[in-house]
């Protein structure tokens, strides 16, 4: 006789007002997403370690007769220890999409560098804006338009005026999702 797991389940709207103990995975019964648990944040991580995992459809796919839909997504990272000329992004912005921007507090006050540059791993340095080093500062890092990615691409913070000594950065990364019709 084989044992039947159940897992904690509600809409999306209500696993990411919640935070579940450390471990715990929960599943939303709207979207079928899944999402791990620390204790701390609410929603959790994805099982990539994305956190939290905040895509909310923006149609509801049963109201489409061949199942496409439209999706918002954001993922945070907090870089930290940083030092030297760059950190890079260990997230990724998903391939394809389209990007609405990064966004970023500095969470410990950054040391060595004047301000820092925002930007796509290969592309221009501050293409999401120059950010100061205080603790505290933030930057929404928005596109006028959006950008069409077709493959996955981390993000670059730059030192300016010096190398990074210390210091940490959250960065989310925003972006819209266009998922075709399922047949």
């Amino acid at each position: 006789m084989s044992v039947q797991v159940q897992l904690r389940r509600d809409t999306l709207a209500n696993v990411l007002a919640n935070k579940g103990a450390v471990g715990e995975v929960f599943i939303t019964t709207d979207t079928h997403g899944l999402f791990v648990q620390d204790g701390v944040t609410n929603g959790g991580f994805t099982p990539n370690g994305t956190s939290p995992a905040r895509a909310a459809t923006a149609i509801d796919a049963s109201s489409v007769p061949h199942g496409g839909s439209i999706q918002f997504g954001c993922q945070e990272e907090l870089l930290t220890a940083l030092s030297g000329a760059t950190k890079v992004s260990t997230i990724t912005f998903p391939n394809p999409c389209i990007i609405l921007g990064v966004s970023c507090r500095v969470t410990t006050a950054i040391t060595g560098a004047a301000s820092f540059n925002v930007g796509r791993t290969g592309g221009t340095a501050n293409e999401f804006g120059n950010v100061a080093v205080a603790v505290n500062t933030t930057n929404a890092g928005i596109l006028t338009g959006g950008i069409g990615q077709f493959s996955s691409v981390t993000v670059t913070l730059t030192a300016v005026g010096g190398n990074f000594t210390a210091g940490a950065v959250r960065i989310q990364l925003n972006y819209i999702l266009l998922n075709p019709p399922t047949s």
